[in-house]
């Protein structure tokens, strides 16, 4: 039923009123729910980066982690924290986790993040495709229609 309702992610417990052990989870996502967290990874792969993961079958499609290069002489990680958060207006912790939840995990912010992120690689040396990683990002939005009922292209995502 949970198709006919247009819900797309359901999780709940069985301890409450099916009297069944505590620690069971229910899960039911929806075919638009399945692309969107197959298709996670896209943006940052486009950039460059890679996923954290022990391969790539076991990476957790909903809180995958963006791998900090292996050197730490391939990127400043402090450099890239400030020029995020001066030029553009986005503090993050880490390259951890962009756009996992709430309304974090909605297309602006993730769309703008993505941007400035391939502006801020590239001013810091790597060779970063201006566009990449926001067209992935824009591609998995589009594909589990996301944005549907938005137009796709008037999001200013420049940085």
């Amino acid at each position: 039923r949970v198709d006919d309702w247009g819900i797309d992610l359901m999780v709940s417990t069985t301890q409450k009123c099916l009297n069944a052990p505590q620690g069971l989870a229910l899960v039911v996502a929806s075919e638009k729910a399945w692309d969107k967290i197959e298709n996670l990874r896209s943006a940052p792969r486009a950039m460059g980066l890679g996923i954290v993961a022990a391969t790539e079958k076991s990476a957790a499609p909903v809180a995958t982690r963006i791998a900090q290069p292996a050197s730490p002489d391939q990127l400043d990680m402090t450099e890239l924290h400030r020029i995020l958060f001066e030029d553009h207006g986005i503090a993050i912790s880490s390259l951890a986790r962009i756009g996992t939840m709430g309304f974090m995990a909605e297309p602006g912010p993730v769309l703008r993040t993505m941007s400035a992120l391939e502006h801020t690689l590239n001013t810091l040396g790597w060779d970063v495709e201006v566009g990449a990683g926001v067209t992935a990002a824009r591609e998995v939005f589009e594909r589990s229609e996301v944005l549907d009922g938005r137009a796709v292209g008037s999001q200013d995502v420049s940085p």
